[in-house]
């Protein structure tokens, strides 16, 4: 197998499973290749928004550990690589393509002996093996490569992000040694809460969260209460934040002082909660030391997650996708409107673009166009010999979208990783960056 026929094999693979079906499906193929290792332990990073950000973050901060530290990220980026970190590197095509191929030939094993003749025992009865589906996700197969390839290179210490839905099969692992819910939670709804319930279990030490709200620390109480589990909080009302600009911002947490070059209130959230999991980790044995943790979070950078690629006029990129996220930067880029403007243009996938235009309304910004495409046309996995048409049509997307522009104009791109991140090429290219 080659590295072009590894992405195929992912990409290729339905997006979604039964979620019946799940966990047998995936426990068979583990079996066969000998995961999840028992002394593989490991950190859940799960919640409704800023589980990419936290997980960036931490990856950057175990860049240097004397431990190996693995990082999977969801979801499916459209180079699968990108998606696991080892020490914050990315491994060669080289380097991973024998461990998606160790999962083809798993696989393979699976549907030969789905296909094996019914035998008869000595009464005459026919007995027929259980059938396992071997259809499996695109994530099922991305954990499952991840999974090989953090126990083959000696990770001691793993951290892997949830993609957020019923069909997450994360679900299936050992409980993790730390759960970090990302992003505000609002106890008040009840699908919220019960998203966590999902991911909470015994054998869980600590949970870590940032708690809105008494009816929030009630539900969260009484989940770690259940699992008995610690539960630690990262609340915002412990920040007090010195200066913010779009480019840069300092705040003094618990009486340290930090400064990130990332943009927004919700970064700092993102960014409490990412030192309050490394202060976790180091009570478990995997210690930072505090000018590490400091220097790593002042020089941070997250592409695609409140990006600002130009503030004249101001071009912003997010991969958010979920109502909750937009809402957020929409609040944190008000918080600058009197230097980037309130008029807008509006950047999304067709399924995502009306809800984005009515939270930027409703915040007081005028929605002056709005730039849509089918999220298929800039994502569909495509072989480089036909992707000619693919990419010339986001470039001349990119083109409109720019010539619309004036002086006082923000544009704000958002979707899905891997549309935001291919129309962020598209757009520094053509803005000669």
């Amino acid at each position: 197998m080659i590295y072009t026929n590894a992405v195929k094999m992912i990409h290729t693979a339905p997006r979604q499973a039964e979620p019946s079906e799940v966990r047998e499906r995936l426990h068979t193929l583990w079996s066969l290749l000998n995961l999840p290792k028992k002394n593989q332990k490991y950190l859940r990073l799960a919640g409704v928004c800023g589980k990419s950000a936290c997980l960036e973050l931490l990856s950057s901060i175990y860049e240097d550990s004397p431990v190996t530290v693995g990082c999977l990220s969801m979801p499916l980026r459209a180079e699968f690589r990108e998606n696991i970190r080892i020490n914050n590197r990315l491994l060669s095509f080289e380097e991973i393509t024998p461990y998606a191929e160790q999962v083809h030939r798993a696989i393979q094993v699976l549907k030969r002996s789905d296909q094996a003749e019914p035998v008869t025992d000595s009464v005459e009865e026919e007995k027929t093996p259980p059938v396992i589906d071997t259809e499996f996700s695109q994530h099922e197969l991305l954990l499952t490569v991840a999974l090989l390839i953090f126990a083959h290179r000696g990770c001691k210490l793993c951290v892997i992000e949830g993609d957020g839905t019923p069909h997450d099969p994360t679900r299936h692992l050992p409980a993790p040694m730390l759960l970090t819910l990302c992003g505000p939670i609002r106890g008040e709804d009840p699908e919220e809460i019960h998203g966590i319930q999902r991911y909470a279990r015994h054998g869980i030490l600590e949970l870590i969260c940032s708690i809105s709200g008494e009816k929030s620390y009630q539900a969260i109480s009484q989940i770690c209460a259940k699992i008995n589990c610690r539960l630690t909080q990262a609340p915002m009302k412990d920040v007090r934040i010195g200066s913010m600009t779009p480019r840069e911002c300092a705040f003094l947490y618990h009486g340290e002082e930090y400064r990130t070059n990332l943009c927004g209130k919700f970064q700092i959230q993102n960014l409490i909660l990412v030192i309050e999991t490394v202060q976790a980790l180091g009570r478990l044995g995997f210690p930072v030391p505090r000018e590490v943790l400091r220097e790593r979070l002042e020089g941070a950078k997250l592409p695609c997650r409140c990006e600002i690629l130009s503030v004249s006029p101001t071009i912003v990129v997010d991969c958010g996708h979920h109502p909750s996220a937009w809402e957020q930067v929409c609040d944190s880029l008000w918080d600058f409107h009197l230097a980037t403007g309130t008029r807008v243009h509006l950047c999304a996938p067709e399924e995502l673009v009306d809800t984005a235009r009515e939270i930027f309304s409703s915040k007081g910004y005028e929605v002056l166009s709005v730039f849509t495409l089918p999220e298929e046309d800039v994502t569909r996995h495509l072989v480089p010999q036909k992707r000619y048409g693919q990419l010339k049509q986001i470039k001349e997307f990119i083109e409109t979208a720019l010539k619309t522009l004036e002086n006082g104009d923000l544009l704000y791109l958002c979707g899905p990783h891997n549309f935001t991140a291919r129309l962020r090429h598209e757009l520094l290219q053509q803005l000669g960056l």
